[in-house]
C-alpha cells in the first residue's frame, strides 16, 4: 500500500466519522433535550413537576386551616419544624376539590425564599422524557392552561408539565 492511499483512506474514515457525529447531533436536536419530571396523578390525569423544582415528597400530615385564605390553599402543615402552605392542586387546575387521602402525597416544591406543598392524588414516578415540549392543548379550559408550561407524550399518554411560577403566583 502506498502512502497516498493510506492518507486518502484515513481522510475518508475521518469524513465518515464527522458525518456520523453530525447525524447524531442532528438526531439529538430533533429529539429535543431530556425533560425530567416528577409524575403525579390528579383525578385520573397525569401532570409533571419539573424535577429540579421538587424538594421532596411526603405523606399527608395534619393540615391546619387558616381563616380568610383563598379556597385553593388548604392551610399549613408542620414539616420537621418548618411551617409550609399546602395548596390544592386539583382545585387550581379546575379538577374539583382535593382532600388528604392515605394514597395521596404532598409534593414540596422549592421556590426562591420559600417552599410550598401541593396535594396530589398520588406520585407515580420520576421520569425522563425526550422530545419537545408542546404547547398546552387548545381545548383545555383557560383556567387550567395558564398553569401549564406545555405537554409531553409519555407511555402513550399526555403529561401536562406544570408551571411552578404560575401556580405560586395565584394570590386570589
Amino acid at each position: 500500500m502506498m502512502a497516498g492511499e493510506e492518507t486518502s483512506g484515513a481522510e475518508r474514515r475521518a469524513a465518515l466519522l464527522r458525518q456520523a457525529d453530525e447525524a447524531a447531533q442532528a438526531q439529538e436536536a430533533q429529539d429535543g433535550a431530556a425533560i425530567h419530571l416528577l409524575l403525579v396523578a390528579l383525578s385520573g390525569e397525569h401532570y409533571g413537576f419539573p424535577l429540579d423544582r421538587v424538594r421532596e415528597v411526603v405523606k399527608p400530615a395534619p393540615i391546619t386551616p387558616v381563616p380568610s385564605i383563598p379556597e385553593h390553599i388548604l392551610g399549613v402543615m408542620n414539616l420537621r419544624g418548618e411551617i409550609l402552605p399546602v395548596l390544592d392542586l386539583k382545585r387550581l387546575l379546575g379538577l374539583g376539590a382535593g382532600a388528604p387521602d392515605p394514597q395521596g402525597r404532598i409534593v414540596i416544591v422549592k421556590s426562591p425564599g420559600m417552599a410550598v406543598g401541593f396535594l396530589a392524588d398520588s406520585v407515580e414516578d420520576a421520569i425522563e422524557v425526550r422530545g419537545t415540549l408542546e404547547p398546552p392543548l387548545a381545548t383545555l379550559p383557560e383556567g387550567q392552561a395558564q398553569y401549564l408550561q406545555g405537554q409531553v407524550a409519555h407511555a402513550d399518554r399526555l403529561v401536562g408539565v406544570l408551571n411552578v411560577e404560575a401556580l405560586l403566583a395565584r394570590r386570589e
